[in-house]
């Protein structure tokens, strides 16, 4: 008699183990990385292959083990219950006569309440936790037999899967195909990745701001006409030469008496060794030495603009306004700085740089007026929306004065926003050169109840 308990309960223990099997298989092939498995199969890996090919079509693997963990916990139950209540019911009898009443009850629970611990224990927590802290290893162990055994109940999982689509038809349920993977997944995984030792703290942040360069447009990045050092045909020479000398790119835009009139485009480098290996004139020199200029409007975006220089086989581009006007001007550098952060050409560059935002001692600010907006709003820590910020009617902090005055503003002119005071120090022209920020932790008025 105690032989055939003993066989009776390995048979249990066997089920419940095999309940385990099924958990575990579900969770280890739904969690594996697909890139993961799909390397190791193109390595060789045939057991790999098909825990691809169950990941990437998962509905009958699903059906496969749903009806292996339904059949096993019927049986578990069935066969606990039918094998070892009678013999439990006698011992409780035999040895606790009082409570031979309710005897039949008292074993029926008891039995239940190990059966189902055994089976949450090794039938559930523990195999989950092997398929989440492995996936992938246990997803190439158990590929091969689960996907044999759906082969083998085939018909079985057909017929439930008809079963399914039918009962969700009949309630107007429509069955979603599987997202792409979003941006904010990509960023997750990297993250986790460098908290694991797998990427570089700086890889997250590159492709984040690569994701970044699809939201920004070419006016978000030119360097402005008003900025620009450009040559002018019907200057003088010497006045042509010092724009070569002083010229912040190594390639300028040519213009007739305006940048509207543009010209063409000259290689600073090209012009000057023209020069000093001949004798033509200087306005010769130029002319000769003018390329045909890429153009693109101020709307188009940072990526599409990356692949269009790529395309073009060119490292700048001329700006051009909605009007057709000249706007500013972009280069293959300007795009590279919004992806790796800022890459000074130059000490003069590094320095310009660096005096954007100047603090004072007397807890001011000096900041250029062509700051980009977003860095402003960076540097401050402002998280709240700027004013008409959302209709994009300026780029720069200069151009928020501008929208704040409702004017173009005079030096010593002052404004005020959200606590903070901005005075015009300097003006070029109708341009806004430097602003001086303050700012005051605004008084919330309490009113007495």
């Amino acid at each position: 008699m105690d032989s055939d308990l003993t066989l009776d309960f390995i048979i249990i223990i066997v089920l419940i183990i095999a309940n385990g099997l099924f958990s575990m298989t579900e969770l280890a092939i739904v969690n594996a990385k697909k890139r993961r498995l799909e390397e190791m199969g193109e390595a060789g890996n045939e057991r790999a292959k098909k825990a691809f090919e169950l990941a990437e079509n998962p509905n009958n693997m699903f059906s496969t083990i749903q009806i292996g963990i339904t059949l096993v916990g019927i049986l578990t139950g069935l066969y606990s219950g039918a094998t070892f209540s009678a013999p439990l019911e006698e011992f409780l009898v035999a040895h606790v006569p009082s409570i031979e009443s309710y005897a039949t009850s008292l074993s029926s629970f008891i039995i239940v309440a190990i059966i189902t611990y055994l089976s949450l224990v090794i039938g559930e927590l523990v195999p989950k936790r092997l398929a989440l802290n492995s996936p992938e290893s246990i997803a190439v162990v158990v590929a091969k037999p689960i996907y044999w055994l759906s082969v083998a109940l085939k018909p079985i999982v057909s017929f439930l899967g008809v079963s399914t689509e039918f009962l969700l038809k009949l309630l107007g349920v429509t069955i979603k195909e599987e997202a792409p993977v979003t941006e904010s997944e990509i960023n997750k995984m990297l993250t986790e990745g460098v908290a694991m030792g797998a990427y570089e703290e700086e890889e997250p942040i590159l492709v984040e701001n690569i994701f970044h360069l699809a939201d920004m447009d070419a006016s978000d990045v030119m360097t402005p006409r008003t900025q620009l050092k450009w040559i002018d045909l019907n200057a003088s020479e010497d006045e042509i030469m010092e724009v070569l000398k002083t010229a912040n790119h190594y390639r300028i835009p040519v213009g007739e008496d305006s940048l509207d009139e543009l010209q063409g485009m000259i290689n600073v480098t090209d012009v000057m060794v023209e020069c000093l290996q001949g004798e033509s004139p200087l306005h010769h020199v130029i002319r000769s030495c003018m390329t045909e200029p890429l153009l693109v409007p101020e709307s188009i975006s940072l990526m599409k603009l990356l692949n269009t220089l790529r395309n073009e086989g060119v490292h700048e581009t001329i700006v051009l306004d909605e009007y057709g006007g000249f706007s500013g001007l972009v280069t293959l550098h300007d795009i590279m700085e919004e992806i790796v952060g800022l890459m000074p050409s130059g000490e003069d560059e590094r320095q310009e740089e660096e005096n954007r935002i100047i603090e004072r001692g007397d807890g001011t600010w000096l900041v250029d007026g062509l700051l980009n907006i977003d860095e402003f709003k960076e540097f401050f820590h402002i998280d709240k929306e700027l004013p008409r910020e959302e209709d994009d009617l300026y780029k720069t902090l200069g151009g928020l004065m501008n929208l704040l005055f409702g004017r173009i503003p005079r030096e010593t002119d002052k404004t005020y926003w959200e606590g903070y005071t901005f005075e015009i120090v300097d003006m070029d022209n109708t341009r806004i050169d430097k602003i001086l920020v303050s700012y005051v932790e605004p008084v919330v008025e309490q009113t007495e109840e």
